[in-house]
Protein backbone atom coordinates (compact mmCIF):
# COMPACT_ATOMS: atom_id res chain seq x y z
CA UNK A 1 0.00 0.00 0.00
CA UNK A 2 1.06 3.48 -0.63
CA UNK A 3 1.94 5.47 2.33
CA UNK A 4 1.83 9.65 2.79
CA UNK A 5 5.57 10.54 3.09
CA UNK A 6 6.10 11.30 6.41
CA UNK A 7 3.71 8.51 8.02
CA UNK A 8 0.58 8.54 8.91
CA UNK A 9 1.52 11.45 11.64
CA UNK A 10 2.56 13.72 9.17
CA UNK A 11 -0.92 13.02 7.23
CA UNK A 12 -2.77 14.19 10.18
CA UNK A 13 -0.71 17.38 10.12
CA UNK A 14 -1.14 18.28 6.71
CA UNK A 15 -4.38 18.21 6.66
CA UNK A 16 -4.54 20.05 10.54
CA UNK A 17 -2.10 22.70 8.59
CA UNK A 18 -3.90 23.20 5.31
CA UNK A 19 -7.58 22.70 5.88
CA UNK A 20 -9.65 26.13 5.45
CA UNK A 21 -13.31 25.17 7.13
CA UNK A 22 -15.34 26.09 4.89
CA UNK A 23 -17.38 29.84 6.13
CA UNK A 24 -21.11 28.53 5.23
CA UNK A 25 -20.10 25.61 7.39
CA UNK A 26 -18.61 27.74 10.44
CA UNK A 27 -21.90 30.07 9.88
CA UNK A 28 -23.70 26.98 10.50
CA UNK A 29 -21.91 25.60 13.03
CA UNK A 30 -21.80 21.82 11.49
CA UNK A 31 -19.10 19.09 11.45
CA UNK A 32 -18.84 16.39 9.07
CA UNK A 33 -17.07 13.51 7.48
CA UNK A 34 -16.13 13.37 3.71
CA UNK A 35 -15.06 9.96 2.41
CA UNK A 36 -12.63 10.56 -0.52
CA UNK A 37 -10.67 7.80 -3.34
CA UNK A 38 -8.49 8.45 -5.36
CA UNK A 39 -5.39 6.97 -6.72
CA UNK A 40 -1.80 6.72 -5.93
CA UNK A 41 0.43 6.10 -8.99
CA UNK A 42 3.15 4.49 -9.76
CA UNK A 43 5.55 7.73 -8.86
CA UNK A 44 3.22 8.48 -5.67
CA UNK A 45 1.41 11.53 -7.46
CA UNK A 46 -2.42 11.68 -6.40
CA UNK A 47 -4.57 11.19 -9.03
CA UNK A 48 -8.76 11.38 -9.75
CA UNK A 49 -9.88 12.39 -6.25
CA UNK A 50 -13.31 11.59 -5.84
CA UNK A 51 -15.89 12.24 -2.95
CA UNK A 52 -17.14 9.12 -2.10
CA UNK A 53 -19.39 9.52 0.76
CA UNK A 54 -20.50 13.26 2.57
CA UNK A 55 -22.20 13.95 5.46
CA UNK A 56 -22.31 17.48 4.51
CA UNK A 57 -22.03 19.35 0.97
CA UNK A 58 -20.66 22.10 2.33
CA UNK A 59 -17.44 19.91 3.24
CA UNK A 60 -16.90 18.19 -0.47
CA UNK A 61 -14.99 21.15 -1.93
CA UNK A 62 -12.50 21.50 0.81
CA UNK A 63 -11.60 17.73 1.07
CA UNK A 64 -11.38 17.28 -2.57
CA UNK A 65 -8.64 20.75 -2.69
CA UNK A 66 -6.95 18.72 0.12
CA UNK A 67 -6.11 15.57 -1.59
CA UNK A 68 -5.43 17.62 -4.85
CA UNK A 69 -2.53 19.42 -3.16
CA UNK A 70 -1.27 16.76 -0.89
CA UNK A 71 2.59 16.17 -1.72
CA UNK A 72 3.65 12.94 -3.64
CA UNK A 73 3.28 9.60 -1.19
CA UNK A 74 5.54 6.54 -1.37
CA UNK A 75 3.73 4.27 -4.46
CA UNK A 76 2.47 1.51 -3.61
CA UNK A 77 4.69 -2.14 -4.57
CA UNK A 78 4.22 -5.18 -5.66
CA UNK A 79 6.93 -7.79 -6.18
CA UNK A 80 9.12 -5.07 -5.29
CA UNK A 81 7.71 -2.98 -8.28
CA UNK A 82 5.62 0.42 -7.77
CA UNK A 83 2.10 0.10 -8.21
CA UNK A 84 -0.93 2.20 -8.84
CA UNK A 85 -3.22 1.75 -6.21
CA UNK A 86 -6.83 2.86 -5.22
CA UNK A 87 -6.62 4.54 -1.65
CA UNK A 88 -9.66 5.13 0.30
CA UNK A 89 -9.46 8.00 3.13
CA UNK A 90 -11.99 9.87 5.61
CA UNK A 91 -11.13 13.60 6.06
CA UNK A 92 -13.06 14.66 9.18
CA UNK A 93 -14.22 18.44 9.98
CA UNK A 94 -15.08 18.79 13.47
CA UNK A 95 -16.36 22.20 14.50
CA UNK A 96 -15.50 23.66 17.79
CA UNK A 97 -17.49 26.98 19.12
CA UNK A 98 -14.72 29.47 20.74
CA UNK A 99 -15.26 29.50 24.41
Amino acid sequence: MPTFTGGELALHRYLAANTKYPAEAVRAGLSGTVVMQFIIDEQGRVLNPVVVKSSNPAFNAEATRLVWLMPWWNPGREQGQPVRVRCTLPIVFSFKRAS
